[in-house]
Order: structure tokens, then C-alpha cells, then sequence
């Protein structure tokens, strides 16, 4: 879905970023800004780590334990995890959308 996706110069969110792929792909596929969000702090880690072996620009990368505030915004959200946490979280994506 990410390589058809128009991510020019968007703002990616990565909920549940596990190893930070999805943000990686993101951001070589021409996201400007990337939020990268994990309620493991080991997950936070690897995505740092991930993120610097790809040459993701660390300015443009967010990585960071939940929650995040009501007034964050971002154009595209991806998040490989289950539907029921996607169900709970459907509201505060709608919001930062």
C-alpha cells in the first residue's frame, strides 16, 4: 500500500512502529516527516536503530511512547497492529487526520 501511496512531502505516523519499517518505508518513499509510536520502549530502539541504518534523517523523525496529544496532525496514518486496538483507537486517528 506505502509504494502506491502519494507521500510526497506528508507527515507519517507509524502507531505500533515495532522494528519502525513502516516509517522507514515512509520516509524513503518521500515522507518529509515521520512520528514513529510504540508502547514497548525496546520497539522505540529498534526503530532509532533501523531508522539510522537506512539514512533516515533523525530531524525528520518522531519516535515516542503513547499517548500523543489531541492536537497532533498528520496526513497518513499506518499501523500494523490488531483490529481490536485499531477499533479503540479510531477516534484519536480521526483527530490527528
Amino acid at each position: 500500500w506505502l509504494d502506491g501511496a502519494a507521500l510526497d512531502g506528508k507527515h507519517v505516523l507509524d502507531y505500533g512502529c515495532g522494528s519502525g519499517i513502516l516509517a522507514i518505508a515512509a520516509g524513503k518513499l518521500g515522507a518529509s516527516q515521520l512520528t514513529a509510536i510504540d508502547n514497548d520502549p525496546q520497539a522505540l530502539l529498534a526503530t532509532r536503530e533501523n531508522a539510522a541504518r537506512n539514512s533516515i534523517d533523525p530531524a525528520m523523525l518522531t519516535v515516542a511512547l503513547p499517548p500523543l496529544a489531541d492536537q497532533f496532525r498528520c496526513d497518513v496514518i499506518v499501523a500494523n497492529i490488531l483490529a481490536e486496538p485499531l477499533r479503540q483507537l479510531a477516534p484519536a486517528f480521526a483527530r490527528w487526520l
